[in-house]
């Protein structure tokens, strides 16, 4: 076959739908299908075999699932193009696949002609994404950022500095030793940045309030 074809490679749990995708991929012109696999443990041990460009990948998987698995491709083989294939119209896991490092999410609701196009898009540099994903998307992120501004106008100026000066590593000690404050003072208020965003860690805390200022 001709070396300029995409080599697309597939993890998907559901034997006859991953028998679909190979007979659509062969049939296009411009793929090569380089396997088929029903979980990402089969699949890791072959990718270097493969050298696959492009992997179809479903998120519902068993054993490791696909947004784990994303991050471990983007270590393993950071050129390796991962396009989500997924049913899932879920805010949270499309917003959580795309952290993970995924470049396109296409639903398989969608056509062939959609998704021929989304792995030729996704293999020069593209991020194809169905509809309801981009629109999902937009939702998810827009309630994230309502909700971070939200927030922030709530910490006092006091908790706003011992934000801050967590955020750039300052020990404890000299925190409250820099605002005349006790231990266990810095501690209650400690508490409460913490409450008010509804995490476990100040760092945590700290990123959401550079969200809201960037």
């Amino acid at each position: 076959m001709p070396s300029d074809k995409i080599r697309v490679i597939a993890v998907e749990d559901q034997p006859l739908f991953l028998y679909g995708l190979k007979v659509e991929i062969r049939r296009a012109p411009s793929l090569r299908w380089v396997g088929g696999f029903l979980n990402f443990e089969l699949a890791q041990a072959e990718i270097s075999n493969r050298h696959p460009d492009v992997m179809l990948l479903d998120l519902g998987l068993p054993g490791m699932d696909g947004i784990a698995a994303i991050g471990v491709i983007k270590i393993k083989w950071p050129r390796l193009k991962v396009l989500v294939f997924s049913i899932s119209e879920d805010h949270q896991r499309i917003y959580s696949a795309f952290i993970a490092g995924a470049n396109g999410f296409l639903l398989k609701s969608g056509s062939h002609a959609e998704l021929i196009e989304g792995i030729e898009d996704v293999h020069t540099g593209g991020a194809p994404m169905s509809p309801q994903v981009r629109t999902a998307l937009a939702i998810f992120m827009r309630a994230s950022q309502t909700l971070v501004h939200n927030l922030v106008p709530h910490l006092s100026p006091t908790e706003k500095t011992i934000l801050s000066e967590y955020d750039c590593g300052t020990p404890q000690k000299q925190i409250a030793a820099k605002l005349g404050m006790s231990d266990q003072t810095l501690f209650t208020h400690r508490n409460r940045i913490l409450e008010k965003f509804g995490v476990n860690s100040l760092i945590r805390a700290a990123h959401l309030l550079r969200q809201a200022h960037s």
